[in-house]
């Protein structure tokens, strides 16, 4: 299950909601969730959202792996996030099964994040290898193996999805361009030890997948 705040202002208005009150909401969803999933004849009552007497059949039996979202604010003036994770934030991470980090985010503040959460999961006494790590990304392939003519012809292809309110050099630094070559390079997958039957089961079971649904 994965839940992330949100950060469009015009989707928050679009609702009739207040972009200030999107980590309250958040919060509130997943109490109300953890409630609705697991149990019978419900009753809610929180600032936004309240019911009473709600069952959901079948119940599940158990609350579902939570994921979510969130994190420092991306070089962009239409993020309204801050330049580092806020404590509820990192309180919302902390209480989670896992954590995905933004595609947007540059990769220094992808680690950055990382040691961030990773320090409060100290703090609070929560092995931070107990939670799970996820990253999405994104890239858009094509036939040269100069780099230069490469990021040419991916410039149009990424601007026109992400937007043009982040600079290119930003978005290079957030998402895979260049060349395949380069791409493959930065999708460095490795096992623990140099075990020759770990490493042939990682040939076969992980990117064998790969090939097969390729």
């Amino acid at each position: 299950l994965g839940i992330g705040p949100g950060w469009d202002q015009h989707e928050f208005e679009t609702l009739g909601m207040k972009l200030a009150e999107r980590g309250h909401r958040t919060d509130e969803i997943i109490a109300a969730l953890r409630l609705l999933l697991t149990e019978r004849n419900v009753s809610f009552a929180g600032r936004y959202y309240r019911f009473q007497h709600v069952t959901i059949e079948p119940l599940l039996p158990r609350f579902p792996e939570l994921w979510v979202g969130g994190g420092s604010k991306i070089q962009t003036s239409l993020s309204p996030d801050k330049p580092y994770i806020v404590p509820a934030v990192l309180k919302r991470i902390g209480a989670a099964d896992g954590w995905l980090a933004r595609a947007a985010g540059s990769q220094q503040m992808v680690k950055d994040d990382v040691r961030a959460i990773r320090e409060y999961c100290v703090s609070v006494g929560r092995d931070p290898r107990s939670l799970h790590y996820g990253h999405l990304n994104f890239l858009h392939l094509v036939d040269t193996t100069d780099r230069a003519e490469a990021l040419r012809l991916q410039r149009p292809h990424f601007e026109r999805v992400m937007g043009t309110h982040r600079t290119f050099e930003n978005l290079q630094q957030s998402y895979f361009l260049g060349t395949t070559r380069e791409i493959v390079d930065r999708m460095v997958l490795a096992t623990c030890d140099y075990d020759l039957e770990q490493l042939e089961r990682l040939a076969s079971e992980i990117v064998g997948q790969f090939r097969r649904e390729g």
